[in-house]
């Protein structure tokens, strides 16, 4: 399978110094979001792995469709541009399919350093974060490893996600899932290529 195309680029060299490079090939178009490929390629292959972890496959079509209905209930929870879906997990499924929902849900996906959360005495750095982004919701994948990050951001996110373990009065992934199977297998609109999907925070806007 080719991965990338056969180049045919341009070479102009200056007197200066300076070589230009361009090429003639013509930008095909491309799809307006994450969520509209997501969409096509479900189409094309559903049963093709998207991800693989630790031993699971997510493949294109379940995550379509599990996205989708996750993306129902971020909206019916009132999640959209200016509430953005806080993530404080590593790589895993969950995080994946979290991500998905918020792209098609029309929420940024804003995933924090697990540094932030396991290995902080004060949590300062996601309280900031919080504070400035004013998220929605805040999803762990598992209850017990986060809960001093989540105590820590209770005052200022009103809902919290977890994939596995109990805590008070937060949601359950497999819930949602389950409750939301049963609604459209699509979800209406897509967010368009202007939205923003994703609000990224590095050790220097942090520090």
């Amino acid at each position: 399978m080719r991965t990338f195309a056969t180049p045919d680029t341009e070479i102009e060299r200056r007197e200066d110094g300076t070589i230009i490079l361009r090429s003639r090939l013509a930008l095909p178009e491309s799809e307006p979001s994450i969520a509209a490929v997501l969409s096509k390629r479900a189409a094309e292959h559903p049963d093709r792995p998207l991800a693989v972890h630790r031993g699971s496959t997510l493949t294109y079509g379940d995550a379509k469709q599990r996205s989708d209905a996750l993306a129902h209930t971020f909206r019916e929870l009132g999640l959209g541009p200016e509430r953005p879906v806080m993530i404080l997990s590593g790589n895993s499924l969950e995080h994946l399919l979290v991500s998905l929902a918020a792209y098609s849900a029309g929420a940024p996906a804003m995933p924090i350093s697990v540094a932030y959360s396991l290995q902080s005495a004060d949590h300062a750095r996601i309280r900031a974060i919080a504070e400035l982004t004013e998220p929605g919701l805040v999803f762990a994948d598992e209850a017990g490893s986060f809960e001093k990050a989540l105590d820590a951001l209770a005052p200022s996110v009103p809902q919290v996600l977890v994939a596995r373990g109990e805590r008070k009065g937060a949601l359950r992934l497999d819930d949602l899932l389950t409750r939301a199977a049963h609604q459209a297998s699509s979800l209406d609109g897509d967010p368009g290529g202007e939205a923003v999907a994703k609000l990224l925070f590095t050790s220097g806007s942090t520090g």
